[in-house]
């Protein structure tokens, strides 16, 4: 494959650059549960990679490539999720586990400037304690889930590239018989001038 020229680098940049502003914006705090959902699904895809029909069709380049992409969807809404997603994931799902699940924001004056604080109740105990664990679930997931997906994606690569390995030994093994062949007739060939002469 030829290599890409700096010119195309630079415009996929500015492209990629372009689109991390778009997803950083309304967009992403508009679609809070999609981001989860993909978020979470990302180590899950990876580990469909390694099933052995699809390993057998997908070319080990691609494989790669979806690596990276998988990488870079996890780490990005894991950086999201870290700076506001969280209350945002939580104030979206509170209301579904319990009805009295309230949040609200608060703005003060503070020495170093204004800031705004984010605050949620519940009455009941046990949806208080499921919203705990939520809250602990999505910060551990910020570290497991680009793990999970490296470490699958990674594992479904090394499984192609020793499928690849195989079938270049099988097809070295299938070959090297013709090729002694040929190389002893010649042997005998040339025996046979040399006693001829």
């Amino acid at each position: 494959m030829k290599p890409l020229g700096p010119k195309i680098l630079y415009l996929l940049c500015f492209l990629g650059f372009l689109l991390v502003l778009g997803l950083a914006g309304e967009v992403l705090r508009a679609h809070v549960l999609l981001f989860g959902l993909l978020w979470f699904s990302a180590p899950v895809f990876a580990c469909f990679l390694n099933l052995k029909s699809i390993i057998e069709v997908v070319d080990l380049s691609l494989l790669r490539q979806f690596r990276v992409w998988l990488m870079i969807l996890t780490c990005f809404v894991s950086l999201y999720m870290l700076g506001a997603g969280i209350d945002e994931f939580r104030n979206i799902v509170g209301p579904k586990i319990a009805h009295d699940y309230h949040h609200w924001s608060d703005y003060y004056d503070g020495d170093d400037g204004p800031y705004r604080r984010d605050d949620w109740t519940c009455d009941s105990l046990f949806a208080r304690a499921v919203i705990h664990c939520l809250n602990f679930s999505m910060f551990v997931g910020l570290l497991v889930v680009p793990w999970a997906t490296f470490k699958a994606s990674t594992y479904a690569i090394r499984q192609k590239e020793e499928s690849v390995e195989l079938e270049t030994r099988e097809l070295a093994r299938r070959s090297a018989p013709r090729s002694v062949q040929l190389l002893e007739a010649t042997l005998q060939q040339s025996k046979g001038k040399q006693s001829n002469n």
